[in-house]
Parts: C-alpha cells; structure tokens; sequence
C-alpha cells in the first residue's frame, strides 16, 4: 500500500478515543486475513474487521524503539505496544494478532494488552491437521490415492529441518 494512503498511529488512535466501540483486528498480512475473516465470517461476527497491518504506516523509529524486526510482524507488535502507550482509556475491541515465531526458542515475549499470539510459530499451523488434508486429499485432489498420515509424517521431518534453519538464520 502506498505510504499516503496509510493511516498514522495519531489517526488510529484518535479513531480509538473517538469511537471506542469499533471492533478491529491487525494481522501480519493477506493470508492471515483472509483466514480470520473467513473465521468470523462462520462465527457470524460481522462486526469484526480484520486489516493487514500494511494499512498503518508504522515508522522504522518505532520498531527500532521496541527493539523488533523491520518486517509485518515487527510492525504489528509496535503498533500494539504504541496504543498500550498512547491511549488514555483501553477500547474493549482492539486487537493486533502475531505469529508467535522463535519467540519461545529464543525467550523474546512482548506485552500489551492489545497484542494477542498465536498458540504455534504461525496461524497456517492451525491448518496442519490430518483431518483437514483428508478434506483436501478425498474431495480436491480425488482419486490420487494420498494417505494423509504418511504425507503428516514426511512433512513433519522436512518442517522440523526448515525451521531449525529459520532459527538459526534469526
């Protein structure tokens, strides 16, 4: 998103002071949105409204003041720590949602009111279930024999390597 077209954190939280009853959820980005509208969408909770975090602009200063990462989830976990700090009373509805990452390898843990985490390294691990690619395997992929526990296992030992790579490099 263009940098113009962003809201500033003083508009966010001006927005916040002046109607405290809107209901918006800040994600790293498209693929967490999708997934948490899609959520609310089936919780029938249409109140909710999810945004990327590419739609505040979010100065490099303030991440650098957190000590965190140049990137989405850095973002959003400043942005949380910036409205904990910022505003005068805590509106009920606001919430910023982080992949928790190698937060629990490497004992890094921010906190604010207004920061949720999710239970795994990233919100597409919810997905990764074996009922959910008997779905996909039996209705999308029909007729090419995949067994979903064997495809569970071989994964498991590929994303186990990957994210010790990823931790590494961190």
């Amino acid at each position: 998103m263009e940098p113009e077209l962003r809201r500033t954190i003083t508009e966010v939280i001006t927005r916040y002071e002046l109607e405290p009853e809107i209901r918006d959820l800040y994600v790293e980005g498209v693929n967490d949105k999708a997934c948490l509208e899609w959520f609310f969408k089936q919780a029938e909770r249409k109140s909710v409204v999810v945004l990327e975090i590419d739609c505040i602009n979010i100065a490099e200063d303030l991440i650098w003041k957190f000590q965190l990462q140049s990137n989405n989830r850095g973002r959003v976990i400043a942005l949380s720590l910036e409205l904990e700090h910022q505003l005068s009373s805590k509106p009920p509805y606001i919430w910023c949602v982080a992949d928790t990452d190698f937060d629990f390898l490497l004992g890094a843990n921010h906190k604010s009111k207004y920061l949720l985490y999710t239970d795994y390294t990233s919100l597409d691990i919810y997905f990764f279930s074996k009922d959910i690619l008997d779905k996909v395997f039996n209705l999308g992929l029909r007729r090419l024999g995949f067994d979903s526990s064997g495809v569970l296992q071989n994964l498991v030992e590929v994303l186990k390597d990957v994210f010790c790579i990823r931790a590494a490099n961190w």
